[in-house]
This record gives C-alpha cells, sequence and structure tokens, in this order.
C-alpha cells in the first residue's frame, strides 16, 4: 500500500508541475500577445509632419474653357492621430506653398497661387498599413490676367499610410476638392493624386 501511495503521490506531483508549466507558458503568452498589440494599436498616435508631391490629373473648367494643370507640385503637411484599438481617427492640414499651380488651354492663365487642406481622418490598420478616408475644407488664392481671386470649398479623399520604421512612413492619397467660391474656376472638381512621406514622433 505504502508503493502504491507512493506512485499516485509522485503521478499527482508530476501532474500539478505539468499543469502549472502550462499555466506559466499560456500567461506568458497571453501576455506577450497582449503586449505586441498594445505596441501595434498605439504605432500611430501621436504627432506627424511630412512632405508630399502632387500631381492633378484631370482638367478643370475656368472662365467657361477646360483648363489642363501640368507639373508635379510639392506640399508639406502636419497632423495628429489618436487610435482607438485598430482604429485611427485624427486630423491633418497640407499645404501647398506660394508657387503658382498653373493651368492651361483656357481663355486665361489662370494660376492657384496658395492651397490649403484641412482634413479629418477615421481609417483602420492592417499590419504596418493604414487604410483611410477623408473629408474636410480647402481655400486658397487664385490669379489670372484679371487679377486675384479666393477660393474655397469641401474636399474628401481616401489614401494609404504605410509605417517603414518605428518613426517613418510613406503613402499614396487622392483628394477631390469641389471648388464652389471662386470668380474663376467654375464648381471646379479639383482632384490630386499624392505620393507622402513622413515622420511620427
Amino acid at each position: 500500500m505504502a508503493l502504491i501511495n507512493g506512485v499516485k503521490f509522485k503521478k499527482v506531483t508530476i501532474i500539478m508541475k505539468i499543469s502549472n508549466t502550462v499555466k506559466l507558458i499560456a500567461s506568458t503568452t497571453l501576455a506577450a500577445v497582449a503586449g505586441t498589440a498594445a505596441v501595434a494599436q498605439s504605432s500611430w498616435d501621436g504627432f506627424y509632419v511630412g512632405g508630399a508631391v502632387n500631381t492633378f490629373p484631370a482638367s478643370v473648367v475656368a472662365d467657361g474653357s477646360d483648363n489642363d494643370i501640368n507639373g508635379v507640385f510639392p506640399s508639406v503637411f502636419g497632423g495628429y492621430n489618436i487610435s482607438f484599438g485598430s482604429i485611427i481617427a485624427g486630423a491633418e492640414v497640407n499645404a501647398f506653398g506660394a508657387g503658382a499651380i498653373n493651368t492651361t488651354g483656357g481663355s486665361y492663365d489662370t494660376a492657384i497661387r496658395s492651397m490649403i487642406d484641412l482634413k479629418g481622418r477615421a481609417g483602420t490598420t492592417f499590419g504596418d498599413a493604414l487604410v483611410y478616408a477623408s473629408v474636410g475644407y480647402s481655400f486658397g488664392t487664385s490669379t489670372n490676367e484679371r487679377g486675384s481671386q479666393p477660393f474655397d470649398g469641401m474636399n474628401y479623399g481616401v489614401g494609404v499610410d504605410y509605417m517603414i520604421s518605428d518613426n517613418f512612413f510613406v503613402g499614396a492619397e487622392y483628394v477631390r476638392r469641389v471648388i464652389t467660391d471662386d470668380n474663376y474656376f467654375d464648381a471646379a472638381p479639383l482632384s490630386s493624386v499624392s505620393i507622402r512621406a513622413g515622420y511620427k514622433f
């Protein structure tokens, strides 16, 4: 009986050790997964700045004529993101410089001398990628032979940013601006395609 009890006691002890080991491995794995998830969720949080090159592939109507916008134009942007799990929300400002964005083909050579996009953004993460939609307001100044004219209107768009390191990201974006207050542009859909690069603090 003593031997049998000893065998039973050893079996119980081994089972308890295995159970404790399994619990330790499970808790460690869950902690590691939770820590990894927390890092992934917070990787887009905070302020960021960057620059973009922009093209305007679609023509606009200015002074009753179709006008093409030729060339590649720089802009700078800055914003702030907050994460809610895999959902990212934030705000961004994108500013085009004083260099003219010229249009050709119409009665007058109309140029956009300056333009600022204010945008609210919301999207979701897929690994290191952030896919988002945006909506906001744009305003600026256009000029031609008849003088200077302010303009403004709603904007909306879609884009994707990809984190290539802890702080640096690259991306692409499409924005459509519906200009409704301008004597030169005739309710123009001013659309741009942008390649972006930025730094997250």
